[in-house]
């Protein structure tokens, strides 16, 4: 009976990460729903465990993998912040800055 239990427990997690790696795949970008890290974007690593996966952000700076429900997680349409750029001539000088 017990190996039964154990068995049922490993095919419960083996569906939950087949089912977090069918939604997002590694290296994809995703945003993060849920406090404390609501809005901040990251990218999708693996599927950690049964109700876990693990997503890269930078925090003060560094990159940091940090572990969320996938539940938390959208993916992003486009990837990186986005920049805009604006260009002036001055005469023969033309000058650009990225914004």
């Amino acid at each position: 009976m017990a190996n039964s239990l154990v068995e049922a427990m490993r095919a419960q997690e083996e569906s939950v990460q087949v089912e977090s790696e069918r939604l997002f795949k590694p290296g994809e970008h995703v945003r993060l729903t849920e406090a404390p890290f609501t809005g901040i974007e990251g990218i999708y690593q693996m599927a950690e465990g049964e109700r876990r996966v693990t997503v890269l952000i930078e925090l003060l700076s560094k990159q940091v993998k940090v572990q969320v429900a996938p539940d938390n997680l959208r993916k992003v349409a486009e990837a990186g912040p986005k920049h805009f750029s604006k260009s002036w001539r001055c005469g023969k000088i033309k000058l650009s800055a990225r914004l």
